[in-house]
């Protein structure tokens, strides 16, 4: 895992990232993750760039990276 200190905050991402391919639907990609792996309904919005994938656990986020093509995946805890 990598870490990024942003200010007091730390946030851990995953070595796990997604490609981003031309022509994927972002959000269903995330729904199936979110249902498969947290027994979720489907990813929730943040906002443009972040999804929630964890069910409202609010411990894993998607972040998306369009500059370098890939989601991301940040934890609250390491």
């Amino acid at each position: 895992m990598t870490q990024t200190y942003l200010g007091s905050d730390m946030t851990t991402y995953c070595e796990l990232a997604l490609k981003i391919e031309p022509g994927l639907d972002v959000k269903q990609t995330l729904s199936l993750f979110a249902v498969e792996q947290f027994n979720g309904r489907e990813a929730v919005p943040i906002d443009s760039n972040q999804y929630n994938v964890d069910n409202g656990l609010n411990d894993l986020r998607a972040v998306l990276k369009p500059k370098i093509g890939l989601i991301t995946f940040c934890c609250r805890y390491s």
